[in-house]
């Protein structure tokens, strides 16, 4: 077992993405996030030059962090990671580490070949009651009642239709549940149970229907979240593309068109469809708010100084916000 190689495993993916940013915090503080390299296994094209990536032995750079996650469907018997690991082993330089997370249950070879050679890390905290009592401060009995319900659910998959993330949508669960309860709503167990799976574990989801439904202070409380663990170039994409999709679901509705007829032209799903269709918000209140964000987003592109950083795109898009419901005032 090498000390430089570790593999975070376990069934709670929410924590276990959480030591992941604990290592990546901790190393970018001391090194830089020049020293740190991402590998998305699942990307074939990675393994023809990921060997020599790792053996880049310190002339300029001399600790370094390698990050693997996911992997490859492993029908046939190509070389894997494994192989590489193997030959190169010895070769691993002691100030270069290798850090494994998340890694598919199809990568038999590659788990078998960790689970020798790495500090393994087991977190398997997915249905410990008191662990998601510290991190969430809301009844123990909703939390029970939440965890149930999870557990139900995932008792009837079959066997081939795991689902790793299970533990990001009961924490996306917890993270409703809070927003809603600190907003003074009061919630029973009906309700409760609704939001279990309510948002496809897409916080960004919830983000827009609450703009979309003109609850400003549960959409800005949402974004705070966002932007409090992840950078806005992660997800600012699919946060315009899901306002993108209910403009044009606004504007079909301002044509006269029914929601039969929206649905067989843009191919939405359905319960996005039907809550963005009778949403409280206008057609010329999403447009303007969709505007100021593409020309923030221009602005970020080529401005200089102030408006290329990260916090001048986190107050412009909170600005928008607030604009919106100033308007409404």
């Amino acid at each position: 077992m090498k000390k430089n190689i570790i593999y975070i495993t376990g069934n709670d993916s929410y924590w276990i993405e959480w030591e992941v940013k604990r290592w990546l915090g901790a190393f970018r503080g001391k090194f830089g996030d020049i020293n740190i390299d991402r590998f998305d296994l699942s990307d074939q094209s990675s393994l023809k030059w990921i060997a020599d990536v790792i053996l880049m032995s310190g002339l300029f750079v001399e600790k370094r962090l390698f990050i693997f996650r996911w992997g490859r469907d492993r029908k046939s018997k190509a070389a894997g990671l494994e192989d590489i690991l193997t030959s190169q082993l010895d070769n691993l330089p002691d100030d270069h580490f290798l850090f494994f997370h998340n890694i598919s249950d199809k990568e038999e070879w590659l788990k078998t070949w960790l689970s020798k050679n790495a500090d393994v890390r087991n977190i398997d905290t997915l249905w410990d009651k008191k662990i998601w009592e510290s991190r969430f401060d809301i009844d123990s009995q909703i939390i029970s009642l939440v965890l149930k319900i999870y557990q139900e659910w995932e008792s009837s998959r079959e066997r081939w239709d795991s689902y790793s993330l299970i533990g990001h949508d009961i924490a996306h669960t917890f993270e409703m549940i809070s927003l809603l309860q600190e907003s003074g709503k009061k919630l029973d167990n009906t309700e409760i149970s609704w939001l279990c799976y309510g948002y496809g574990g897409d916080t960004l989801f919830s983000l827009v229907d609450a703009i979309m439904w003109l609850n400003i202070p549960l959409a800005l409380a949402i974004y705070h979240r966002v932007t409090a663990t992840n950078r806005i170039d992660e997800w600012f994409g699919s946060f315009v593309g899901l306002l993108r999709n209910n403009l044009y679901i606004k504007r079909m509705k301002d044509m006269g068109e029914s929601e039969n007829e929206i649905a067989n032209l843009l191919k939405i799903h359905p319960y996005m469809l039907k809550k963005g269709y009778s949403s409280k918000i206008s057609y010329v209140e999403i447009r303007k708010l969709y505007e100021k964000l593409i020309s923030m987003s221009i602005a970020y592109k080529r401005g200089k100084w102030l408006k290329d950083s990260e916090l001048w795109r986190i107050l412009s898009i909170e600005l928008a916000l607030l604009g919106l419901q100033k308007s409404r005032n």
